[in-house]
Order: structure tokens, then C-alpha cells, then sequence
């Protein structure tokens, strides 16, 4: 038996996808060899593609008591122990990982990874600075420093930094025939600004648009269909256009920019942060019409957005989204009726909320970010995790408190209560990772006393 012919064979199938025929080879390998650390680690790979996560822990650990120095065998369990929201096994799997091979970048990245995610910014800063030094170019491990530097509020590297985003596999490519605006003087020139991201990112950073306008050009916003009626009535907008067609029409521009890199060419600070609001408003009409809706309702009117993404999508998705059945304690509090502005999947929960939550689903009647703005200027508070609701809410000035999970976005800084970007949001914060009881808590006890105070 060919051993070395096996384990080729066994790692084409793994190309291709067939995992259980790779499977078969690789215990067909351990048979013959008991004692073969790569077949177990790259068995362990295969459960680990499969979703059979301790299989796959038990494998990588027996290739490593075959061969106790095996690096790739410590960094697969580095990455499924972060996956488990397990930090310090994890952080001891990556640091063997770069103890046996102290060069290996993108070991030194998920350890930074980590102690990002357990708020030890100056651990996670010296893992992303050792792992640059091996691979300099490798825009991931820039852009995973860029947002440990945002997210301790330094700025002006952190910006300059996150222009490394750009260069990520991720990034959506569009084609440009004019040049980036780096900061040139554009009287009477025309600026496209381009989405690249999520809904919230484009909600908080639409801002800048005015500023733009301010130096006396037009401004062209090219973005979701989407999101055409709720930043129609936006300041600095000359012009929307989808997103897509910046790739399939003629549109007459002098420079194009990134509507994620006007921080850097406005050179935000903490300190200088456009922070004024409202910038986004609802229309007339639609305010109008929820005004009389909500008019029949004389409690305190509560929105709450519970989930974000899929049920089962990303881990970020996962680890932001607070289950349902952990609102229940809010629901004993007297005078507040809750609207539920969930969309997508999540939203079915509405229908059938566990022990019989008083929930008013609005699902069905919330078909765009104008709809939903309508909504929430007539509603008296919003409490959602974070999601791109927050965002609207805040860019309207409205009082929003949004729930964070522990590892959180860069854009809620650490450790504080407030948010520079929004004056009107309060942030409540996970102490421990996965513990959202302790959040609602602080979110009942705060809502008691502002029910007590106004209303």
C-alpha cells in the first residue's frame, strides 16, 4: 500500500468536495499506520467540514500526541475553539501553533483575532504587528489591525489602515474610468460615491455627503435599490443611482470614492466626529399615516429587532443576535405595548412568541427602510441588537438602546455607554460572552426608571 498515494488521492477528494470518500481513505490510512499524525489531522479536517466538531477536536489532538509539535494540528484547534467562543483554550492551541513555527503569519493573526475578541487590544495589536512583519502584503491581517485601531479609537492610523480592505478577495469589484478623490478641491466637479458594504454602514456614513457638498460639487450616491426612498430626502445628494449600474452605464463622474473612506479624507477623530442629527427623516406621508396608527395606542410604544442575518448564517451573525425568549422579562414591565420591526426569517418568531409575549408584529407591513422610518419616529423608543435599524434610528435622533454582544463591532469603541457617532443611543453591553440575561436586565431596570420619569 501506497501511503503517500493515498493521502494525494485522499486530499483530491477533499478538493473536490467529496469529503466521505476522504474520510474512508484517511481511516483506511490509520489502519495501516495507527500512528500517522498528518491522517489525523487531516481526517480532523474532514469532520470539520462535515459539522462533526468533537470528532474533528478529538482527531487534531491525536495527531498531536503522535507528534507534539505539530502546528497545524494546534491551529485548527485554535480556530475551532474561537468558533466555540472557547478564547483561552484557544489562545493556548495558537500559541503552540507559534511556539513550534514561530513564522507562521496568520497563526499570529488569530491570536490577535482573539485577544481582540476578549477586548486585550494590546495583545491582539502585538500579534497583528508580528504576523505584518512575516507577510507584509497580506491585506486580511491589515485589515484585521485596522479595526483593533478603530475600535480602541485610534483614528487616524486606524483609517489609513482600513484601506486595506479594499484589497481582500471580499471586496466587490467595480470598474472605474476616472481616478479616487484623495482630497483634491472639487468646485463645480462631480463625485460618485459608492456602497460596499451593509445597510448600517451606509446609514452611519452617509453623513459625510453634506460635508462633501459643502465643498461645492455634485454628489452622485450610487447604493441598494433598497434604499433609494428613506435617502432621498438626505443632505448632499444630488443624484442616486443602483449600484450595479456603475459597472454597466456611462455615468459622467470626475472622481469616485469609497462612502467607507470619508473618515480617513475627512480626517475623523474622535473629537470631530459629524455627529450632528437628524440627517435622515421619514416622509411626510408615511409619518402621517403611522402617526395615526399609533395614535389608538396610549402606552409607551417600545420597537424591538432581536435577530440579525439568518438563523444559521456567520458567526458574527450568531454571536449578535439575542433569542427571543430573553425579552420575556421586559414584558412584565406595566404601559408599553412592543412592535416588533424584525425582518427576514427572524420575524417569524413574532407570530408565535414564547410564553405568550405580547409582541405586535409589523413584519408584513414594513417593506422598506422608508416604511420602517415612518415607524420608528412615531414609536418611543427602539431596543434592537445591532443591526442596521439602530443605525437608521439614530440617524434619525431618535432614542435607540442597542444591545452588543461581547466581541463588538469596531463602531461601539470599548467599554462605553454611549456612542459618538449617535447622540440619542445608549449601549448595553455582554459582560461574558453569550450572556444576554444580564443585558435585559440592566435594559429592565433602566426602562423602569424611564418609563417612571417619562411617561
Amino acid at each position: 500500500m501506497d501511503i503517500n498515494s493515498l493521502l494525494e488521492e485522499a486530499h483530491r477528494y477533499c478538493q473536490s468536495g467529496d469529503l466521505n470518500e476522504a474520510e474512508k481513505l484517511y481511516l483506511t490510512i490509520l489502519d495501516e499506520i495507527p500512528d500517522h499524525a498528518e491522517a489525523y489531522n487531516n481526517l480532523g479536517g474532514v469532520f470539520y467540514k462535515l459539522g462533526r466538531i468533537d470528532e474533528a477536536i478529538a482527531s487534531y489532538q491525536r495527531a498531536i500526541s503522535v507528534k507534539h509539535d505539530f502546528t497545524g494540528a494546534y491551529y485548527n484547534l485554535g480556530i475551532i475553539y474561537e468558533e466555540k467562543g472557547m478564547f483561552d483554550i484557544s489562545v493556548a492551541n495558537y500559541m503552540h501553533a507559534v511556539m513550534f513555527s514561530p513564522y507562521h503569519a496568520m497563526a499570529y493573526n488569530n491570536l490577535g483575532n482573539v485577544f481582540k475578541k476578549q477586548g486585550r487590544l494590546k495583545e491582539a495589536m502585538e500579534n497583528y504587528n508580528s504576523a505584518i512583519m512575516l507577510d507584509p502584503d497580506n491585506a486580511d491581517i491589515h485589515l484585521n489591525r485596522a479595526i483593533a485601531l478603530l475600535l480602541s479609537g485610534h483614528y487616524k492610523e486606524g483609517w489609513e489602515e482600513y484601506e486595506w480592505r479594499k484589497q481582500i478577495a471580499e471586496y466587490p469589484e467595480y470598474i472605474f474610468n476616472k481616478p479616487q478623490w484623495s482630497g483634491e478641491p472639487l468646485d463645480n466637479r462631480t463625485i460618485l460615491v459608492y456602497e460596499e458594504q451593509g445597510f448600517g454602514d451606509i446609514f452611519q456614513f452617509v453623513r459625510y455627503l453634506s460635508l462633501l457638498k459643502a465643498k461645492g460639487c455634485n454628489v452622485i450616491l450610487a447604493c441598494s435599490r433598497d434604499l433609494f426612498r428613506v435617502l432621498s430626502g438626505c443632505e448632499g445628494i444630488d443624484q442616486i443611482i443602483e449600484v450595479t449600474a456603475v459597472n454597466t452605464i456611462a455615468i459622467e463622474y470626475d472622481f469616485h470614492v469609497s462612502l467607507m473612506s470619508l473618515p480617513l479624507f475627512f480626517d475623523t477623530r474622535l473629537s470631530t466626529i459629524p455627529a450632528y442629527v437628524p440627517y435622515l427623516t421619514a416622509e411626510p406621508a408615511l409619518l402621517e399615516k403611522w402617526r395615526i396608527e399609533f395614535s389608538r395606542d396610549k402606552n409607551f410604544k417600545v420597537g424591538i429587532v432581536w435577530g440579525g442575518g439568518l438563523l444559521n448564517s456567520s458567526d458574527k451573525d450568531r454571536l449578535r443576535s439575542c433569542p427571543l425568549e430573553e425579552f420575556i422579562p421586559l414584558m412584565g414591565i406595566p404601559d408599553i405595548t412592543y412592535y416588533s420591526l424584525q425582518k427576514g426569517i427572524w420575524a417569524e418568531q413574532a407570530d408565535n412568541p414564547p410564553q405568550d409575549m405580547k409582541l405586535v408584529n409589523l413584519d408584513r407591513e414594513l417593506n422598506d427602510f422608508a416604511e420602517t422610518a415612518a415607524v420608528i419616529a412615531n414609536l418611543d423608543l427602539i431596543i434592537s441588537i445591532d443591526t442596521s435599524v439602530v443605525h437608521l434610528a439614530g440617524a434619525m435622533g431618535r432614542p435607540v438602546w442597542t444591545l452588543l454582544n461581547f466581541s463588538s463591532d469596531w463602531r461601539w469603541l470599548l467599554e462605553r455607554k454611549d456612542s459618538p457617532w449617535y447622540p440619542t443611543m445608549r449601549l448595553f453591553r455582554q459582560h461574558e460572552p453569550g450572556n444576554w440575561k444580564m443585558v435585559i436586565m440592566d435594559v429592565a431596570e433602566e426602562l423602569h426608571r424611564h418609563i417612571s420619569i417619562n411617561f
